[in-house]
Formats: structure tokens, sequence, C-alpha cells
């Protein structure tokens, strides 16, 4: 979705992205099917990453969307809208959206690291966060 907010001008994914971003799995690991489990969780977790975004209103842009895809990065993996591969979603997720608001990506290693991570519960939102932060910070 694309959509001016704010005075923002930001791409975040809906559910039918997210589902869109499974059929590409699919394509890319045809021995490893992947089926969504509840098409409701994906409605839930793109709709997690706009309100995160329309409620960090005190923010910047730029740390209001950066907000907005960590959220969704951490819902896909916590929420488990995916029977098997709910990570590999986060992270393809993630890197298609930075790419379409023209923002760097973490490195492949980092990303798999924090979506590991999150699943077990040992990184949140937040971590997410100060992840992709610390990668502007690093280019800039």
């Amino acid at each position: 979705m694309s959509t001016a907010m704010g005075g923002c001008f930001i791409k975040l994914p809906r559910a039918e992205d997210l589902a869109l971003a499974v059929e590409v799995l699919n394509r890319l690991y045809p021995d490893d099917y992947i089926y969504i489990r509840d098409p409701g969780i994906l409605d839930s977790v793109a709709g997690a990453s706009v309100n995160a975004f329309i409620y960090s209103e005190g923010m910047p842009c730029r740390e209001r969307l950066v907000y907005a895809l960590s959220t969704l990065f951490y819902e896909v993996v916590s929420q488990h809208p995916l029977v098997d591969g709910n990570k590999r979603l986060a992270v393809l997720v993630l890197v298609a959206a930075l790419r379409a608001n023209a923002l760097p990506e973490p490195g492949p290693h980092e990303l798999c690291s924090i979506a590991l991570k999150a699943s077990k519960g040992e990184a949140f939102i937040e971590d997410v966060y100060y992840l992709l932060l610390s990668t502007f910070k690093r280019i800039a």
C-alpha cells in the first residue's frame, strides 16, 4: 500500500501483498511448499504495521516507517500466519518493503539472526527497530 499519512509518503504491504510473497517463496522453495494457516492473521499482521505507523506520530517520518516495518517483521514471526516459513516470509517482506521505501537493508546474516531470535522470544519489535536504525547509521 502506498499512501501519504501525516505528511509522510510510505509503502506498507497489505495482506494481499503478504499472500503474494508466500507465492514467491513457494516458487523459490518448490520442495518445501508453504501453506497459509489463517488468511485472517495475514490481515492482522498488515494492520499491525499500519497501526504502528499511525500511533508513532510523534516520531520523524523515517523512524515511524522503520517502526512500522519492525512491527510487521516481528508480527509475521510471532503470529505464525503460515504452517511453516514464517521467518522466511518476515525476511522477504521486510527486504521488499525496505527497498520499496528506498531504505538500506541489513545483511542477510543479521536478518536471519534477528528472525531466529524473535521466533524464540529472545528479540522483540524494538530489537528489529534498533537493528534497522543501526544499519542506516553505518551506511550514512
